[in-house]
């Protein structure tokens, strides 16, 4: 089993923290994260805002108990999130989760993104997924690290079934959406369609089709995100460097495009989750 050592994550935000993923597995994954609630935690409901994200995760959830143990965990199936969301979490509550590119799903996992908007629920595909043998290899961990571990293996299997049946790989969507995500800001979707040798159109007709969304829509997502990314870690963020760094035309263009987004202004938006880094800091 690789065990996957927590110590340089790419993105904290309170107890949330993601991971990218081992080499081997960055043409499929997004990457890996964990969301741990101190086991004092006092603030109760909204104390978790999610952003818009297009990923589907495959989260093992338990409580760490006051003596070291751990309840015993469920698997949830985190579809992908279309509205921001608060998450009121309850103390000790880990989280810890596998995110697969969204254009992976279907041929990985058999599982529609499009199917699975918003949902926090069981899966459905329990037997031939193998989650419930996973699950009892998950239920004997002690720490994240281990369940990443086999998290980390299970994916590695999942994707071993997809070659060996020697599925057909969703190419041109995989290559629009991958420079979609490595420049988010400086993206032009009709000139990578054309780079590619694919019709705008067809593509985006294509991709709304199977994901449900259009690649539009998958470029505004990733930008605000990026962004947010950067005014987390700045107390009083520069908006109108940011914007222009992020690959927005101006600061009124970020304002407007994040309104439409979340329903909140930027500022707003980074108070909130500020507020939750600073408590959930403190807790800690």
């Amino acid at each position: 089993m690789f065990i996957m050592q927590l110590t340089e994550p790419d993105w904290i935000l309170g107890g949330y923290r993601r991971f990218r993923p081992p080499v081997d597995l960055r043409f499929f994954l997004e990457g890996f994260w964990v969301h741990e609630t101190p086991i004092d935690f006092t603030r109760g409901d909204k104390c978790h805002l999610v952003l818009p994200d297009y990923c589907t995760s495959i989260a093992f959830i338990r409580t760490r108990l006051r003596d070291g143990s751990y309840s015993e965990g469920s698997l949830v199936l985190v579809g992908p999130v279309r509205k921001p969301r608060y998450y009121g979490y309850h103390p000790g509550l880990e989280m810890t989760a596998v995110s697969f590119k969204t254009e992976y799903c279907i041929p990985v996992l058999g599982i529609s993104p499009k199917e699975h908007w918003d949902a926090f629920e069981a899966p459905h595909e329990m037997k031939r997924l193998e989650f419930e043998k996973l699950k009892e290899v998950l239920e004997t961990t002690k720490s994240p690290e281990e369940v990443f571990g086999h998290l980390i293996d299970w994916s590695r299997d999942r994707i071993a079934v997809f070659h060996k049946k020697e599925i057909r790989e969703p190419q041109s969507t995989t290559n629009l959406l991958n420079a979609l995500r490595a420049f988010p800001g400086e993206s032009r979707i009709a000139e990578l369609c054309q780079s590619l040798g694919q019709s705008p159109r067809h593509l985006r007709r294509r991709i709304k089709g199977d994901l449900g969304f259009s690649p539009k829509t998958f470029l505004r997502i990733l930008r605000l995100n990026a962004l947010m990314q950067m005014a987390d870690a700045m107390t009083s963020p520069k908006w109108a460097y940011l914007a222009c760094a992020a690959g927005y035309f101006d600061q009124a263009h970020l304002i407007r495009d994040c309104k439409e987004i979340t329903g909140l202004t930027p500022t707003v938006l980074h108070r909130d989750r500020r507020a939750e880094w600073l408590y959930q800091s403190h807790e800690n």
